[in-house]
């Protein structure tokens, strides 16, 4: 996107500064970027990194979720926190993460959003159960949110 000319944010939870070389490294084109590091599945870390993005690049007019984990192994010998901590990251951050930037983006009457799920959410996923329900969150979420919108 920045090779583009677009200003973007890119959030990663760990290896900031790598992440952030990266980008560097494919921001030809008059685009600008930011790194930030941030855990989705902590709501106010959220509210920290838009104040940063748009403290940085200004007005946000985009958002993709794609943020994501995944455990493994039978649902009978998973660690629940763990299990939590996936379901908070894939399903409860599309939610916050919306929440945060469709206000805005309807107030200014303009906005896009990608949300980001994965083929996990089109069918049951032995010993991965609990990664497949929370991808499969996004789906119905996403496609409710253009009609609800509309109007807007």
């Amino acid at each position: 996107m920045a090779g583009a000319g677009c200003r973007a944010a890119v959030n990663v939870t760990s290896h900031t500064a790598a992440a952030g070389a990266s980008w560097r490294e494919s921001t030809g084109g008059g685009g600008r970027e930011h790194a930030i590091r941030a855990d989705v599945a902590d709501e106010s870390e959220i509210a920290a990194m838009f104040v940063e993005a748009e403290r940085a690049l200004g007005t946000i007019v985009g958002l993709v979720n794609n943020a994501g984990m995944s455990t493994s192994g039978p649902v009978n010998k998973a660690d629940p926190s763990r299990e939590l901590q996936m379901v908070r990251t894939n399903a409860e951050a599309v939610v916050d993460l919306c929440a945060q930037v469709i206000p805005g983006m309807v107030d200014r009457g303009r906005g896009a959003v990608l949300n980001v799920a994965s083929t996990a959410a089109f069918q049951p996923v032995p010993v991965q159960a609990a990664y497949g329900a929370s991808k499969a969150f996004v789906l119905p979420y996403g496609y409710a949110l253009p009609p609800e919108l509309k109007r807007s």
